[in-house]
């Protein structure tokens, strides 16, 4: 409990100090420090009691309920949060820039609106949201597995298309069949070199079925 209260408290510190946080309405202030403190155990390993989760929703509730008396408008992912409809994983507007698990998709408070604009619609944006949103389901060693899984592929395409192609040169050389395009002899033409690509494409396909089902 303690250290959740801290964990709460230090996302205050940190998201509504200063900036644009620090004129937000209660019960925004109240939702985003609950994230915060959700975000900050799984940043260190460690899970958040069910109970205390619990206990977070309804203290957010109690802001709304406080807010909505003061004719203040509520935004609706507090609403969803304290109904239990919003993860408390969900992307905060910044995060310390030691997080490594979770990291905020932009930069909060840009320089310029010229610098702003290409960071909002860049892929690396897209990805990095896809990334935040997979990582609350998946393995920390996923990027590992990723990169294994590609070089596997990109291996098996390579090593696939080179037999493939010397495959059909010795095919040529005792079974010759009808050119399509004219060549000089010794030749390949493009549609043999596709042929060859499209074998290592499927040897390729049959190294990473192998791996996927055996792992």
């Amino acid at each position: 409990m303690q250290l959740y209260t801290l964990a709460h408290e230090c996302g205050h510190i940190f998201l509504h100090n200063s900036g644009p946080g620090y004129t937000l309405p209660g019960h925004i202030k109240e939702f985003e420090a609950e994230s915060y403190a959700h975000q900050a155990f799984r940043e260190h390993g460690m899970a958040l009691p069910r109970k205390l989760s619990k206990w977070g929703r309804t203290h957010v509730g109690s802001w709304i309920e406080k807010d909505r008396a003061a004719n203040i408008p509520i935004d609706p992912r507090a609403i969803a949060y304290a109904t239990g409809r919003r993860s408390p994983y969900e992307p905060l507007r910044m995060v310390p820039a030691t997080w490594k698990i979770f990291r905020a998709a932009a930069d909060p408070t840009p320089s310029t609106i010229a610098a702003r604009l290409p960071r909002l619609h860049s892929l690396r944006t897209i990805v990095n949201r896809a990334l935040q949103r997979l990582g609350q389901y998946v393995p920390k060693d996923l990027a590992g597995e990723a990169l294994t899984l590609f070089r596997l592929a990109a291996s098996c395409a390579l090593h696939g298309t080179t037999v493939c192609l010397l495959g059909l040169v010795i095919i040529q050389s005792f079974h010759p069949m009808p050119d399509v395009f004219p060549k000089r002899p010794g030749d390949i033409t493009w549609a043999e070199f596709l042929t060859a690509v499209v074998g290592g494409l499927w040897v390729a396909n049959l190294a990473v079925l192998w791996r996927t089902t055996t792992r």
